[in-house]
């Protein structure tokens, strides 16, 4: 993690930096000292070196600075926009933020030149920053300390956990299907599809591969149970007794099979929508 840099408050430095009406004096100071012997130009350089030095130091100094700034800006606006969509706003916000100082900086200085350097600097710094990170963006994260965050993985899901999820979604809807509630069965099927989507998206590869293939696995043993008997797999589920079915009369069981046997993939949604319409 880098450190939390703050442009110095240097007044020698802020009052003066090595701007170009200083460049233009000292290429002046060269032209008057062009008559001088060698000896005499020599020693003229050496009374100006000391204060030519301090002034670029103090420009280096707050290159330096600005970019730490910098950097440290990009540092929190891509930790809030690994974290998800709603922390993109707060990354936008850190970027304005950045502005709106280098701004008030900027017109501290009171001396247009400064100003002109130092809105240089921060332009050539953002700049900086920017080409690195389109060049390699995990090399630049990494190198400003932003950490990335490890992937949040789903445990396995067992052959047992998956029989489960099929045989309980099979207790809620088979009574629904059979007692003519379209609507909510329909429900129940979209839900449980979306709660298969979300579990193996939360998975790597090789386990979501096996999760999903197990699950059709089970559902294909359901529906198979089911074409074979029928009565015998609800009793097995305790979903529904024989004989309340026989009660409700046969003239819903043929929807009710039909509906069970097209819900058993999730390819065939559109079948089971059109057929509860």
């Amino acid at each position: 993690m880098r450190g939390n840099y703050k442009l110095r408050k240097n007044t020698e430095m802020n009052a003066t930096i090595f701007s170009p009406k200083i460049a233009a004096n000292q290429a002046a100071f060269e032209k008057s000292i062009e008559g001088m012997s060698e000896e005499d130009q020599a020693a003229a350089r050496e009374r100006v070196r000391p204060t030519l030095e301090r002034l670029k130091k103090g420009q280096d100094e707050l290159r330096q600075d600005i970019r730490g700034s910098v950097e440290l800006t990009w540092q929190k606006a891509l930790s809030f926009a690994m974290e998800g969509t709603p922390s993109k706003n707060k990354a936008a916000a850190v970027f304005a933020n950045f502005e709106k100082k280098m701004d008030e900086i900027a017109a501290g200085y009171g001396d247009e030149d400064n100003e002109y350097v130092f809105r240089q600097i921060v332009e050539q710094e953002r700049a900086r920053a920017l080409a690195e990170y389109n060049k390699n963006p995990d090399a630049f994260k990494k190198r400003i300390g932003v950490v990335t965050p490890a992937p949040i993985t789903a445990p396995e899901v067992t052959r047992d956990e998956c029989r489960k999820m099929v045989e309980d979604n099979w207790r809620v809807f088979l009574p629904l299907a059979y007692d003519g509630h379209r609507d909510i069965g329909l429900q129940v099927l979209h839900q449980f599809e979306a709660k298969i989507q979300t579990m193996a998206a939360a998975m790597d590869p090789a386990p979501r591969a096996k999760f999903l293939a197990t699950l059709e696995d089970e559902r294909e043993k359901i529906t198979n149970e089911y074409n074979a008997n029928p009565d015998r797999l609800k009793t097995r589920l305790g979903c529904m007794p024989v004989a309340s079915a026989q009660r409700h009369g046969r003239t819903r069981q043929p929807l009710g099979e039909l509906a069970v046997k097209t819900a058993v993939r999730a390819t065939v949604w559109e079948i089971i929508w059109k057929l509860f319409r």
